[in-house]
């Protein structure tokens, strides 16, 4: 992606494949298990492959000291590397409604996505219902806007990533089940949020969160490091049963909230 050529490319790409997504999802649902069964059966051998997995998709980091590492924009690389390998795997069967406008409610409940989508920067005007979908590796909802947000009793494996999304109307991840590393940092909840019962196998990041209505954990399971630096709480959130197996950081977070967190979190080396 270091040059005009490829990204001129990519721009045309990208804009097509949310398009064609958007009518798939919108389309007959057996439709969609159909691809998404013959993507699974390319895709399982590959993913299957721990080299493969385990790498970063895209070029290498350009390190600039032991650990700080930069993107590569040069227009030429030397080798064609597992990362770039996996990225263009992405590239191919990653569904996708990036940077899109869904003007309409769009509802794909009980889909399975073998490889999670793509729908970073995504507007969905009227909402988005997907209850009890299984969300494939690969994830990514980063600055989506949602009018509403149903994932109720839905199933999130690998690393999934929320960064600045906007909520605007409900929110709810009751039942949800985060079976990897999530983070909602810097996420707006303009109305409730809703997770209770809901389990974090992994870490939970909600640095910078801002709720400004409910905001529920009842009966919810933290099995991972949490974070809610800095997080924002117009009403103390709600904690009944709530476990959380490891300490919590709670820095900046308002006096009220923070000690309701603390009476839950594990004892240990938290940060307040």
């Amino acid at each position: 992606g270091g040059n005009a050529r490829t990204r001129a490319w990519l721009d045309r790409f990208l804009a097509t494949r949310s398009q064609e997504t958007y009518l798939r999802l919108t389309g007959k649902p057996e439709a969609f298990r159909e691809w998404s069964q013959a993507v699974y059966a390319i895709l399982s051998p590959v993913l299957g492959d721990p080299t493969v997995s385990e790498a970063r998709p895209g070029t290498g980091l350009v390190w600039t000291s032991e650990r700080v590492g930069l993107t590569s924009n040069a227009d030429v690389v030397g080798e064609y590397s597992t990362g770039q390998f996996l990225a263009d795997v992405l590239l191919l069967a990653q569904p996708s409604l990036s940077n899109l406008i869904v003007p309409q409610p769009l509802d794909i409940s009980w889909h399975v996505f073998p490889i999670g989508p793509d729908f970073g920067g995504a507007r969905f005007e009227k909402g988005l219902t997907a209850g009890k979908v299984r969300f494939g590796p690969h994830s990514d909802f980063s600055t989506a806007i949602f009018g509403e947000a149903d994932f109720h009793e839905a199933q999130f494996h690998g690393p999934t990533a929320w960064t600045l999304c906007g909520f605007e109307g409900r929110a709810d991840f009751a039942n949800a089940r985060f079976h990897d590393w999530v983070g909602f940092s810097a996420s707006t909840f303009a109305a409730t949020a809703n997770f209770s019962k809901a389990r974090f196998d992994g870490t939970a990041h909600f640095a910078g969160t801002v709720f400004r209505e409910e905001c529920c954990l009842d009966n919810a399971l933290f099995g991972g490091s949490v974070t809610f630096e800095h997080s924002q709480f117009k009403r103390v959130p709600t904690l009944v049963n709530t476990k959380c197996e490891q300490p919590v950081s709670t820095v900046g977070v308002g006096k009220k909230a923070r000690e309701a967190i603390t009476a839950i979190s594990r004892p240990g080396r938290a940060f307040y």
